[in-house]
């Protein structure tokens, strides 16, 4: 569980390296006070996305492709978050 004062963007997209974006996930974002200050507390996993060839050409095409995609990077990084058994 991470804190911070800041309050986060769900996804956020570090860097873009060789095709492969570092993204930020973050959920359950929740405002938390500590000894009177607020701050945000939320769970957060670093993962690297490829991105295809045709959003390489600047960073903002590139955060585009996320947002665009959000909803499967998000699922990834939550499920890259659990440990699986099985029975």
């Amino acid at each position: 569980m991470v804190i911070s004062t800041i309050n986060p963007d769900e996804l956020y997209l570090d860097k873009v390296e060789s095709g492969k974006a570092r993204v930020l996930a973050r959920w359950d974002i929740q405002t938390v006070t500590i000894d009177g200050s607020t701050f945000f507390q939320y769970e957060q996993k670093v993962i690297e996305w490829a991105i295809p060839d045709s959003y390489l050409d600047t960073f903002a095409h590139a955060e585009q492709y996320i947002t665009e995609n959000a909803t499967e990077i998000m699922d990834f990084a939550k499920g890259s978050t659990k440990t699986l058994r099985r029975s």
